[in-house]
């Protein structure tokens, strides 16, 4: 499974989540499961003092930067995971258990699961 990292602000603290690349983030779900008071997409400010100005897409190496790390419960449903790593170009495979012994994420739901059904009048 392929997959991509948001960088957020969890209740003033830059932290990463990682949900299956394509899939929407619902920020409100995560603030739920957490029982944060706000969660932000981080600015380009906070981006600059946490990785500085590569501008390359972050990994969801939290532990590498000592930050926290929450990961969808699909993506801890995968076999294995892969992710850019630093370069548009390169990416990294891992088995996902492999990847949760060394990275100990969180784990939650937070993905938008789409829209709701229509009510039966």
């Amino acid at each position: 499974m392929s997959v991509d990292t948001w960088i957020l602000v969890i209740d003033g603290r830059v932290s990463l989540a990682c949900i299956p690349s394509g899939e929407r983030m619902d920020l409100l779900g995560l603030r739920a499961n957490l029982g944060a008071d706000l969660i932000t997409e981080a600015t380009v400010e906070e981006l600059l003092e946490t990785f500085g100005d590569s501008g390359l897409p972050a990994p969801p190496l939290g532990r590498l930067f000592g930050l926290p790390l929450f990961v969808d419960a699909r993506v801890a449903n995968a076999e294995a995971i892969s992710f850019a790593a630093f370069a548009p170009t390169d990416f990294v495979e891992v088995t996902y258990d492999d990847f949760a012994r060394i990275e100990r994420p969180r784990v939650a739901d937070f993905i938008r699961a789409g829209e709701l059904p229509q009510s039966i009048s």
